[in-house]
Order: C-alpha cells, then sequence, then structure tokens
C-alpha cells in the first residue's frame, strides 16, 4: 500500500512539473506549429512549371555547298495566365532572341508530365531580359503574382531546368534567399550589365534562366535571368516592379487569346 501511494505521489509531481514547464513556455508544444514556421512552398507551382527548347535554324555555305544547322537551347518557364485552349507564359528574353544569320525558329514547351505543345513567341523585351510565349491547344495552370514584394532576407524557392535538368515527373527546386535590388554586382561589359536586378542567393546554371522565383505561397516575386558570372549561386532577376509590368501584359494577351 506504501508503494503504491509513493507511485502516486511520483507521477502527481511529475504531471504537475510538466505543467509548469509549459505554463512558463520552457518547452511549448505550440512553438513547432504551422503558425510559427512558415512551411515550404507549396507543390501545386509545379504544374506551372515549363521546359523550354527553342530551335534555331541556319544555313551555312561554303563556296557553293550550303548545308543546314540547327542550334537547340533550353531554358525553363512558367504559365503566367490561361483560358480553356490557351497558354500564355514567361521566359528569358536571350532564349527567345534568334542567332545570328537564323532563318527560322521553332519552340516548343514541355510540361510536368511530359506533354509537349508548340509554343509562339509574343513579345521579347530586352530591357528585362523577359519573353511571353502562347501556346495554343492547351491550359496550363498559371501561377500568382505577388503583391507584395520580397523583403531583404526573405526565404524564396526556384524552380528551374539547368543543364536541361528535367523529367516528365521530375522538376528541379532550389531555395535561397532575396538579398535586394542591384545594378552594379555585373562587371561592365558582361551581358546582363545593363539591367536593373535584383540579387537572390539561389543556384543557376545554364538552362535555369527563365525558372519563376516564388515566395513560400507560391507567388510569383522573380525570375531567373542569369547567374553571377563569378558566382553560381548568386542569381539575378529582372526587378520586381519591372517584372510585374511584363506580367501583366501577359495576362491582358491572353485575355485577347483563345476563348
Amino acid at each position: 500500500m506504501r508503494q503504491l501511494l509513493e507511485r502516486k505521489t511520483a507521477l502527481l509531481n511529475l504531471l504537475t512539473f510538466l505543467a509548469i514547464i509549459l505554463a512558463t513556455g520552457a518547452v511549448s508544444c505550440c512553438s513547432y506549429g504551422h503558425k510559427k514556421i512558415p512551411q515550404p512552398v507549396s507543390t501545386n507551382v509545379h504544374s506551372s512549371f515549363l521546359f523550354v527548347l527553342n530551335k534555331n535554324y541556319q544555313k551555312v555555305c561554303v563556296g557553293p555547298v550550303c548545308q543546314e544547322r540547327v542550334q537547340a537551347g533550353t531554358g525553363s518557364g512558367f504559365s503566367i495566365a490561361a483560358t480553356k485552349s490557351y497558354t500564355v507564359a514567361v521566359t528569358a528574353g536571350h532564349l527567345c532572341t534568334p542567332d545570328p544569320g537564323t532563318y527560322k525558329q521553332e519552340t516548343s514547351v514541355v510540361m510536368l508530365g511530359g506533354q509537349s505543345y508548340k509554343a509562339d513567341i509574343l513579345i521579347v523585351a530586352p530591357h528585362t531580359d523577359t519573353c511571353i510565349i502562347g501556346i495554343p491547344g492547351v491550359s496550363i495552370k498559371p501561377l500568382k503574382i505577388a503583391m507584395v514584394k520580397a523583403q531583404r532576407g526573405e526565404r524564396v524557392y526556384a524552380l528551374s531546368a539547368p543543364f536541361g535538368l528535367f523529367d516528365s515527373h521530375m522538376v528541379a527546386q532550389f531555395e535561397g534567399f532575396y538579398a535586394g535590388p542591384t545594378d552594379s554586382v555585373v562587371p561592365k561589359g558582361v551581358p546582363g550589365s545593363d539591367l536593373k536586378l535584383d540579387g537572390y542567393t539561389i543556384p543557376s546554371r545554364p538552362g535555369s534562366s527563365g525558372g519563376p522565383i516564388v515566395n513560400y505561397r507560391g507567388e510569383v516575386v522573380g525570375m531567373i535571368v542569369m547567374a553571377h558570372p563569378m558566382f553560381e549561386n548568386f542569381t539575378l532577376s529582372p526587378r520586381q516592379e519591372d517584372l510585374l509590368e511584363i506580367l501583366e501584359i501577359a495576362i491582358l494577351a491572353a485575355k485577347h487569346m483563345g476563348d
């Protein structure tokens, strides 16, 4: 009987001790909930990603003999507006710019799941290195635009296909932080040095260009256009306010296309 009473007393003391700890906040069960810690970006954004393939057809002549040459480039993109049978997407402007001597271009996109569609280049905006493309015959879920700018130090996420790293069942996702606006980190004379850009500590390589940069809500805050020439883990994007203007034009274009 005495041993039983001692066990009950010890159990009561333990429960009292735990109650005191929780009440004083020494260990808070609520601090591990989603209200205190932002969750990773929703996987729903992956269905808006596009693998972009652009082919430039050229004729190369040596004397009287001419041959056709195809220069292919790959990049990333994302849907920004869609009707029932037409999608307007965005990618990097340099991917849509034809190489010298090109007489014909062919652009296509592949979405998660492996479906491939032909695309038309609608607008190239060199001042932001962006390109708006139209994709007839399909409605691809668009990403939302962030109405609030990212803050310095804010965690962000990027979807891209560096070196063509893409599969019908896989989209590479990266994370980093928003560093702030810049117009001086790219050395003069390097392509892109004349652009006003935002900096992100996100890795990117050739093929990443055009990939969306989103906040934890999955809203677009930027788009990869280049990596720093000396540091591949520092990615550059058009300024958020400049990109927003282009995306609004893309949405307006979608309203006049398709259904």
